[in-house]
């Protein structure tokens, strides 16, 4: 907690200097400034003995001191920065920043007594200069799970996936929770055997079960869904849905972690078992012995076993890259496998385990490792007490990323994207640049000094202010990526696993095995950081005075007792004495802190009493069975920052103008509906001069091409603006240089003027057949795409469906762009057209979705020598040509999707070596029989074969929201 808050306050302030339009007073910014250094001196000294805290009551109290001054400071310094944002008139203002000025000077008064505590125990903190940024750990290359052991199961699965059956079969892995269950299914999954499925789909069941959600999974697996069907289909539907989607076909189905027979009994159902679907397999995995063997077609399910001593030593020492960073002379083989035997076996111990070891240098920190894990006695005790021991060893700075995935639902694939941009939003992204921090402390330095010796010369303060709005900027422009480096850090230490990666390589969504996803939301909890459950469940105390009485879902009062917190974080009864969390009459747990962080998902969760809910700085909305009348009761935080309303039903307007006062967000995700229009999001959203993020998504129809206003740009922090794709927005009408991603832009707002306005966008989209020029399909505007050369790497141009003509000529389009990624979609180019992109010279990712009505493409100018990943989605292409000696040399990935007319690949592509992979999506037997004989042909040269995987999608939808428009 201490972290959390601690990071949080230090960013609230670099907020605030950052701002172009000062809101406090000069001499402010300077006491802010200075603040900021002496929270880096307390961050060095939690940095150097979080882990002794764990043993050690003193330190322990000094960081309940740290988190009770930083809870105290960051509130008061929020709360009047709010009062200046909705200060109307000068007056009132300058009241709120005279009130900023008193509460900086207690702060301080309060931090100078926690630094001489903390000088008492190291005097070498006092030189806060010394502090550098983190580099406590040494991230590995990520790697996707791969499977250790068991390997006479997977031979067995594998062999009875190759057998065509009469009769559908089922088969249960079972297994004790972080043995493999997943990894092996995933492998089965994943393996080329199972092309000759005419379906495959994947769904997570989890302790929680929901029977929309799992079905909705398996859905978008075979069909496309658009988000009206997911919102007004109920269970049923989609079930009845599914089971004719699935009759006469051969199909593939893993369920996931199921947790009871009633559960599988209830989604059993959805699958037919006709002739027609002979050979079918449906792949359940789960903890429960009774569950697989209920289940299991035959006689014994698969019953997975614990690592033997030498598979043990191969996962641990793959996964910490031993041979290579460990010389066998040093000493750490014997020591690793005596480590690698206390894990017992169990696969996901030693994964966690090597994370821990990552950030531990010397042989005498494993040691101390070893003898941490001897404490550790059965093999059960390890699923908790593992997570703590990595946990406890965890780098100080990435404590609260890590508890901060609690706000995710068990099994829900997180979007890498969105973590970046919510760690930054919170407050917990440090700049990992020393030179900037030094900086920092100069242009503070500068300013002191002008305030101190002539207060009355304007110009020399500007130009001091310049100063540390530049070194500011650049250590915003830091923030993303050392955010990401954190992703990778948790990545290399197995506490987050890759579950997709995007066409360059890089991470796109991640997941939590549920075991750390259990211990991370009970940390998270008992830290009083975070609610987690159900709307259903969920009930506040919205004033200490009322006797305790707290609100039901139904509005009705209920008198539970209450408690609140002493400073050391001890329980206090009201009578004063002290207790324990207690618990409620139908057994739920008693909160009295109220939580950082709300987030709500379906059939989860005890019931919480919520005090201090006007504290809370984030709203989650992560299920569409969400109450929403019931939204007002967790909206009296006007300091929230984080507001992801996406997957709320409609609110109704009575809720949404309490969203007026939200002046402090940073991270915004809603929907357009009837009870939502842009005007009255306009109203919200134009008030927010913190914003960073904003998505905008809608639900139906009713705002199909609809121009947003430029006010909702309004914000100076503005970094990713992101509208649905039968949206677009005006462009800003002021210079907005921290703008990174916008999209969509329409083609006739693509000038000179508007590009200069934008000039470090690094990602855009441009939409064409818009409102509100629908004719404004006038190619010669993308010559304007110069005045972005250096920073554009992503370019998106996209047509709406139903637009009457296309672009039909590039030759506008710069050449000299240095843009690693370009999505075409819908442009009408002729195929000679499309080859002048392979003269872009950086270019690494291209996807065409229905670029062309021709039927043939032949090479040209352009050879695409960059080129490492092609999609390609062309129903009318029939010929293709492709010179393998001169064209796609670096060509990694091909994948083919509705080529229905396509004859053949191009056998050009023998001649490209680096080809790895051909996916092929709904393409007809001669293009898979022809990708077949490309990888044979190799093989005979002797190059390494091509891993082909075809899927037969069964498409209803044309979906205008897929993933390739908007997708990293």
């Amino acid at each position: 907690m201490a972290s959390v808050v601690l990071a949080s306050l230090k960013a609230t302030m670099e907020f605030e200097i950052q701002q172009p339009s000062p809101r406090v007073l000069p001499d402010d910014l300077i006491q802010m400034g200075s603040l900021i250094q002496h929270l880096s001196t307390l961050q060095a000294f939690m940095k150097k003995f979080h882990i002794k805290a764990f043993e050690d009551a003193k330190i322990k109290s000094v960081e309940n001191q740290i988190k009770h001054v930083s809870l105290k400071a960051e509130d008061k310094i929020e709360i009047q920065l709010r009062n200046v944002l909705l200060a109307v008139g000068e007056k009132r203002k300058e009241d709120a920043r005279r009130e900023i000025h008193g509460i900086l000077e207690e702060i301080r008064k309060d931090i100078d007594k926690l630094l001489e505590t903390v000088k008492q125990h190291d005097s070498s903190l006092a030189d806060c200069s010394q502090f550098l940024p983190d580099q406590d750990t040494i991230p590995l290359t990520p790697r996707k799970e791969e499977m250790v052991g068991n390997r006479e199961e997977l031979e067995q699965i594998i062999k009875q996936l190759k057998c065509k059956t009469e009769e559908r079969q089922i088969i249960s892995i079972s297994g004790m929770g972080g043995i493999g269950k997943t990894t092996l299914a995933r492998t089965i999954y994943d393996d080329p055997v199972t092309n000759h499925f005419d379906v495959r789909a994947w769904t997570t069941m989890s302790q929680q079960y929901e029977g929309k959600q799992t079905l909705i999974a398996l859905l978008r697996c075979i069909t496309t869904l658009t988000p009206e069907e997911i919102k007004t289909s109920t269970k049923e539907d989609l079930a009845d849905r599914l089971q004719k989607l699935l009759k006469g076909r051969r199909y593939l189905i893993v369920v996931d972690d199921v947790w009871s027979v009633e559960a599988w009994d209830d989604i059993k159902r959805c699958f037919p078992n006709e002739i027609n679907n002979k050979g079918s397999i449906l792949l359940l995995t789960t903890r429960d012995k009774k569950v697989a063997k209920y289940t299991h077609s035959g006689n014994s399910p698969y019953g997975l076993k614990l690592l033997n001593e030498v598979d043990s030593w191969v996962l641990f020492s793959r996964n910490l890259d031993f041979e290579i960073r460990f010389p066998k002379s040093l000493g750490y083989e014997d020591v690793g496998k005596k480590i690698a035997k206390q894990c017992q076996g169990l696969p996901l111990s030693i994964v966690v385990v090597v994370g821990i070891l990552l950030s531990k240098g010397s042989l005498g920190e494993w040691e101390k490792i070893r003898e941490e894990l001897a404490l550790i006695l059965t093999v059960d005790e390890q699923c908790t007490k593992i997570p703590a021991l990595s946990y406890k060893h965890l780098p100080l700075h990435l404590k609260p990323c890590f508890l901060h995935l609690g706000v995710f639902p068990e099994d829900s694939e997180m979007p890498a994207k969105k973590l970046v941009r919510l760690w930054i939003a919170e407050g917990f992204v440090k700049v990992g640049n020393g030179k900037a921090l030094k900086d920092m402390k100069k242009a503070l330095d500068e300013m002191e000094k002008t305030v101190v010796e002539d207060m009355d010369n304007t110009l020399v303060m500007d130009k001091a202010l310049q100063g540390m709005d530049n070194t500011l900027k650049d250590m915003g422009r830091a923030l993303e990526d050392t955010a990401l480096e954190y992703l990778q850090a948790l990545i290399s230490k197995s506490l987050i696993l890759i579950r997709n990666q995007s066409s360059n390589g890089e991470v796109k969504t991640c997941r939590m095995h549920d075991l750390l996803h259990d211990f991370c939301v009970n940390k998270a909890e008992d830290e009083n950081l975070l609610y987690a459950g159900s709307m259903r469940r969920f009930r506040t105390v919205k004033n200490l005075n009322d006797g305790g009485s707290t609100s039901n879902d139904d509005g009705s009062k209920s008198n539970d007792g209450g408690s609140t917190s002493n400073d050391d974080g001890s329980k206090r009864n009201d009578d004063g004495s002290k207790s324990n969390d207690e618990s409620t009459s139908n057994g739920g747990s008693v909160k009295h802190e109220g939580f950082r962080w709300l987030s709500f998902w379906p059939n989860y969760g005890n019931v919480y009493i919520c005090y201090n809910l006007d504290k809370s700085r984030s709203l989650s909305f992560l299920h569409r069975d969400a109450i929403p009348t019931l939204i007002g009761q967790c909206l009296p935080s006007n300091l929230l920052r984080v507001l992801d309303l996406i997957e709320l039903p409609p609110l109704s307007n009575e809720i949404f103008m309490s969203l007026r006062d939200l002046v402090l967000l940073r991270y915004m995700d809603i929907a357009l509906d009837d009870c939502l229009s842009p005007e009255e999001l306009v109203d919200v959203v134009s008030k927010t001069q913190n914003l960073q993020t904003l998505i905008i998504s809608q639900n139906g129809t009713g705002f199909s091409d609809m121009c947003l206003p430029s006010k909702l740009l309004k914000s100076p922090q503005l970094r990713h603006v992101e509208v649905s794709y039968a949206l677009s927005v005006d462009p800003p009408r002021k210079v907005k240089e921290a703008l990174h991603t916008l999209y969509w832009l329409s083609l006739d707002h693509c000038t000179k003027e508007v590009f200069s306005r934008i000039p470090n966008v690094k990602k855009l989209g441009i939409i064409c057949g818009s409102k509100p020029s629908p004719k404004a399909i006038e190619p010669a505007n993308l010559e304007n795409l110069e005045s972005l050369v250096d920073k554009l790497e992503t370019l998106m141009i996209a047509f709406r469906k139903g637009s009457p003509t296309g672009l039909q000529s590039l030759k506008s389009l710069p050449l000299n762009l240095n843009i690693k990624k370009l999505k075409l979609k819908r442009t009408c180019l002729p195929w000679s057209e499309i080859n002048l992109i392979g003269m872009l010279p950086n270019l690494e990712v291209l996807k065409l979705k229905e670029v062309s009505d021709g039927p043939d493409w032949e090479p040209t100018e352009g050879n695409f020598s960059k080129l490492k990943f092609l999609y390609l989605e062309a129903e009318k292409l029939e010929s293709w040509e492709v010179d393998g000696g001169d064209q796609f040399r670096c060509l990694k990935h091909l994948v083919l999707k509705k080529c229905t007319k396509l004859k053949a690949i191009p056998t050009g592509f023998e001649d490209v070596n680096t080809l790895e992979s051909i996916e092929l999506l709904n393409c007809p037997l001669p293009v898979k029989e022809s990708a077949r004989e490309i990888s044979d042909n190799r093989e005979t040269y002797g190059s390494k074969p091509i891993n082909i995987r075809h899927v037969d999608q069964i498409q209803e939808v044309d979906d205008d929201e897929d993933a390739d428009d908007s997708s990293e």
